[in-house]
């Protein structure tokens, strides 16, 4: 039996039809495409259980059915952003006095596109032609983002219905924050909170109490030197959880593998940590309002190296471009990608509706030599803050090309004086001093310069 007798209709794999006899499961990304073309170009119809050449029925039986389905929603969830919107359809025919099911996945065209493929790190776009799936143009891409209803994350919509018991944290936190007033649904309404029927926005679900998705996954390392290069990692803890506990155990992370000691003045000693504790918040609550929550399979990360923390968030700082090393950081003015999260932090005291973040980083290192700065690119952005407990070479001294280093280096290499006198002038990357020397990144040569940090 094939499926035109089962449908009763002639059937092609054409622009909207195509069909597989089963999920691969080893390489999933060769349907994975599949749907995001149908979502990118005009929606479609995979049936599965269909010899592609022939389409001859060889179905499954229901319980194979079930499995296939769970399958299916695994990998579009970790892989395809944003979601489309899909529904499935169970055909039956009989083998031999058996039933057995055909499987009908609708793909409707996304109002939201480009909808990527992430798989290994790499995103892909796809768009659907007559019977074949290809890479988008980039004139394809083009289109369909100015074709794009271009609704941010935090505003799309959901089918779960709004209850206060489900977000005591945030009503809690607001209460506390807001001379002891209550949060009411009305002010959750006009900020996308709720819809007009009562249904959470998806930013609001970011807040629930117990939201535990991958989507809010946080990775923290504490590393002994300069870079990662170490295979000893001295503090390494993940977190899955609602935007206000994320917020907390980040800054608490940070705050205990900070360093902690004393500055001698002259009127005694000054207590002193690595980062200033209001910079370790506005960098935590930065990089929760700006990360792109589109991109699926990625987390923030924060890693704490011996010289600096660097807080890192999915998706570029939108409206700066590209940036490499910016210091002038109370000179970029981000715009917001979240709107709704952005306002909900406003409203718990955690965020500032004008903006400021990165002023009060800027003023809090304001008399260190030393400047926090931002990388940012289409992937990632990452705020860099200097440990003020690092005593080192990285201070930015009076420009002088003929300096030479004097003085008594312990243990001393043959690379040392030339290490010193060419980070002189400014922080250097182990790949910068590595290329001075015309040698290659190794263990060596990160032991040498961690025995003159030391020092």
């Amino acid at each position: 039996m094939n499926l035109e007798e089962l449908i009763k209709k002639d059937c092609f794999e054409t622009k909207t039809e195509e069909f597989k006899q089963r999920l691969d499961e080893k390489e999933p990304l060769s349907w994975l495409k599949s749907i995001a073309a149908f979502a990118n170009t005009d929606g479609g119809t995979l049936y599965l259980g269909v010899k592609d050449k022939t389409s001859e029925l060889t179905g499954y039986s229901k319980e194979e059915v079930d499995k296939e389905i769970l399958f299916f929603n695994n990998q579009v969830n970790q892989h395809v952003s944003p979601k489309p919107n899909f529904s499935f359809s169970y055909l039956p025919f009989l083998v031999k006095n058996k039933k057995r099911y055909i499987i009908e996945i609708k793909i409707e065209k996304s109002p939201f596109r480009p909808v990527i493929v992430k798989f290994q790190g790499y995103p892909m776009i796809f768009v659907r032609g007559e019977g074949q799936v290809h890479a988008a143009t980039v004139e394809e891409i083009n289109n369909m983002v100015l074709s794009s209803e271009h609704i941010p994350f935090d505003l799309l919509p959901t089918n779960i219905k709004f209850k206060k018991e489900d977000f005591s944290k945030l009503f809690s936190r607001y209460k506390e924050t807001n001379k002891n007033k209550t949060l009411t649904e009305k002010e959750l309404y006009s900020i996308g909170f709720i819809d007009d029927k009562g249904f959470l926005r998806k930013g609001a679900l970011l807040f629930k109490d117990n939201y535990n998705e991958d989507l809010t996954e946080i990775k923290c390392a504490k590393w002994p030197g300069l870079d990662k290069g170490s295979s000893l990692i001295l503090s390494m803890e993940d977190f899955h959880g609602n935007l206000l506990d994320e917020i907390a155990f980040m800054t608490s992370y940070i705050e205990k593998n900070q360093n902690n000691g004393y500055l001698k003045t002259k009127d005694g000693r000054k207590r002193i940590h690595s980062f200033p504790k209001r910079s370790i918040l506005e960098g935590v609550v930065n990089a929760i309002a700006h990360r792109n929550y589109y991109i699926n399979g990625s987390q923030i990360q924060i890693d704490i190296f011996s010289d600096r923390l660097e807080i890192t968030s999915p998706g570029s700082l939108v409206s700066s471009g590209y940036l490499k090393h910016e210091t002038n950081i109370a000179d970029i003015k981000p715009r917001r990608r979240n709107g709704l999260i952005c306002s909900i932090l406003s409203k718990i005291k955690l965020m500032e509706q004008r903006g400021t973040g990165f002023d009060k980083i800027e003023s809090d290192y304001e008399k260190s030599q030393i400047k926090p700065y931002i990388d940012s690119n289409q992937d990632y952005f990452t705020l860099v803050l200097p440990d003020l407990t690092f005593d080192s070479c990285l201070q930015n001294f009076p420009k002088n090309e003929n300096k030479v280093v004097v003085g008594v280096i312990e243990n001393e290499g043959k690379n040392d004086k030339k290490i010193l006198s060419y980070c002189y002038d400014d922080y250097k990357t182990i790949k910068e001093i590595a290329s001075i020397l015309s040698i290659q990144v190794s263990s060596y040569l990160r032991k040498e310069i961690t025995n003159l940090v030391n020092q």
